[in-house]
Parts: structure tokens; C-alpha cells; sequence
């Protein structure tokens, strides 16, 4: 999982390098694995989670999903 410290929050259907990366990994995954993605409760922080069996998938996945964030979204980390 990656937390990344924001200096906003934007809706998440608004965030299109995040969306497409998501919906590319989720396809890819298939059934052997889950992405989510969401702002803390209470934190202005977004929560990257991948997880699946194969763990060099899930460290690219959250390597793709955190740039596609920070071009997303304004990361103060």
C-alpha cells in the first residue's frame, strides 16, 4: 500500500491518468488479484492498494498507479 500526502482532494472520476491505469491493471488482474483506490476519511491523503500473488505485479502496479497520481493530483510527498 502507498499513502500520498495531498494538497487537495479532486473527485476521483476526475482523475484520468489514475482511472486508466486502474482499469488496465484491473483487466490485466483478472479475477487473481484487486487494485483500490481511495482518499483517506480523514487525512487529505490518496490510499494506492494492489494486491495479487505475484509480487513484482503488485510493486508495478503501485509504481504505475502512484505516477499516474502525482500527474493526477498535487502530491506534497
Amino acid at each position: 500500500m502507498i499513502n500520498l500526502r495531498l494538497a487537495d482532494k479532486i473527485p476521483l472520476d476526475q482523475l484520468s491518468h489514475l482511472k486508466a491505469v486502474q482499469e488496465r491493471w484491473t483487466s490485466t488482474l483478472g479475477g487473481r488479484g484487486r487494485l483500490l483506490v481511495r482518499y483517506s476519511g480523514t487525512e487529505a491523503k490518496i490510499r494506492l492498494l494492489a494486491e495479487c500473488p505475484d509480487s513484482e505485479q503488485v510493486e508495478r502496479a503501485l509504481a504505475e498507479l502512484s505516477i499516474a497520481a502525482r500527474k493526477d493530483l498535487r502530491v506534497l510527498d
